[in-house]
């Protein structure tokens, strides 16, 4: 840190005691100033106006939320005044090849590896969950592994933190289970669905987890066959949501694991929660707070949702000069072109939107950039608000309120110009749902 040096050399040459004692004041509220927000964790905090605002956290605990504002002011707050925590902190992870993920009927998620060789009663297996993971790579292999072979008081200091146990998980408690890192999106249907491998895909029924094979019962086929768990790469069971109470938290990891959580706490950049995993007693867990994606406060009386995870209708598609526009869509962007009109089922309980919409320009074809004029126009019940994008206007807020109304219509209006290069980008387009607890969690109408 130069801080100091600095001040011993600005002091040595200051003129008079007073010039040095105000120099060495202005130098110490700095110090002091950096060290303040050194010792606390820069987060994201969503208000229920869907308005973000970075902090430093210091603390959250008896409902309370303690940080320290983009000023440097020490703020207290009602936690439950927030509906998102997000923990900006980037960090790559380095998760095992064989280290999986399973998904409960509840919406959680838990990282970890389904038991070869173990079995529980008829239709049950054993999964050994991972929670709070830093899946750094270690000389003596991933943190995972240690955890489950080694005493606890042995374990590197790194990876103490987190939650490790073995569970019994009943088939009837699943909806997909993957056996490597990567994310099974396999739509869940009125049959079971088993990816191998070598990428092959059957369909049926599983019958049982038992051993190191999944017994299953093809399509078509008179008797059952036996696959390997080495074999399998994702299944998906057809075993529907159910209706159930999420707690006063919803945490989502950074490595894909969700569950719901109370009696949150926070101090010195660890994480303190009171877990109950789907089909098991609760269990407190402590985790490092830069393990953690987002957390979000459900006992605010609201949740969040991505628009795109709501079912689309596409009323009217993008058609430029003859040719069709396929429309991209992910999480946290929509890449569309005017003209288009979209219609959106949205969950009940939904009272706002909030996006960011700003034009996607070439920069392949400066020259072309100020041709761009478009309309966003956003249809509810009887109501409509209107938006525009042009060279002038390249980036526009929306804040929407849906009043409790289950469609919402997207309309992209070509302007003055035509639809050349009526291109734009919807980003983090955000739903505030009031909180039913009658709702399943994941609330999408997929």
């Amino acid at each position: 840190m130069l801080v100091l040096p600095n001040l011993f050399s600005a002091l040595r040459r200051a003129s008079t005691p007073f010039t040095q004692a105000c120099i060495g004041v202005i130098f110490l509220s700095l110090f002091l100033s950096a060290s303040i927000t050194q010792a606390a964790s820069p987060v994201l905090l969503m208000d229920k106006q869907l308005q973000e605002q970075r902090v430093y956290l210091k603390s959250i605990s008896d409902g309370n939320i303690v940080f320290f504002d983009m000023q440097r002011r020490l703020q207290q707050r009602a936690f439950e005044r927030f509906v998102r925590l997000e923990e900006v902190s980037e960090r790559k992870l380095s998760i095992p090849n064989d280290v999986g993920i399973i998904e409960f009927v509840d919406g959680q998620r838990v990282r970890g590896k389904m038991v070869v060789g173990q079995q529980n009663e008829e239709g049950s297996f054993y999964w050994d969950c991972m929670i709070g993971d830093r899946w750094e790579p270690i000389d003596q292999g991933t943190a995972f592994d240690q955890a489950l072979t080694n005493d606890q008081t042995n374990v590197q200091p790194d990876i103490i933190e987190g939650f490790r146990h073995r569970i019994a998980v009943n088939l009837d408690e699943v909806r997909r289970m993957t056996f490597g890192i990567e994310p099974n999106n396999i739509e869940v249907l009125e049959e079971d669905i088993i990816i191998l491998r070598n990428g092959e895909e059957i369909r049926g029924f599983v019958i049982e987890a038992k051993g190191n094979q999944i017994l299953f019962q093809m399509e078509h086929q008179d008797e059952p066959i036996k696959l390997l768990i080495p074999q399998i790469r994702a299944i998906s069971l057809m075993n529907q949501e159910i209706d159930y109470d999420f707690g006063d938290y919803i945490v989502v990891m950074k490595d894909g694991s969700r569950f719901y959580a109370d009696n949150l706490n926070i101090q010195s950049e660890t994480v303190s929660m009171q877990i109950s995993l789907t089909g098991q007693s609760d269990e407190h867990v402590t985790v490092p707070l830069d393990t953690i994606h987002k957390i979000d406060i459900i006992k605010s009386g609201y949740r969040l949702e991505y628009l795109n995870d709501m079912k689309l209708e596409v009323v009217s598609p993008s058609v430029v000069f003859g040719k069709e526009f396929r429309y991209k869509l992910s999480d946290r962007l929509m890449n569309l072109h005017a003209p288009m009109l979209m219609r959106y089922t949205l969950p009940h309980g939904t009272v706002r939107l909030g996006a960011v919409a700003e034009l996607d320009e070439r920069d392949d074809l400066p020259q072309l950039n100020g041709w761009a004029d478009m309309n966003i126009i956003f249809r509810h019940n009887r109501e409509q608000t209107k938006y525009t994008l042009n060279n002038k206007q390249k980036r526009q807020v929306i804040q929407i309120d849906l009043h409790n109304n289950n469609q919402l219509e997207i309309e992209l209006d070509e302007g003055l110009n035509g639809p050349v290069l009526d291109r734009m980008r919807l980003l983090d387009a955000m739903l505030l749902i009031k909180v039913d607890n009658n709702q399943s969690a994941s609330g999408t109408a997929k």
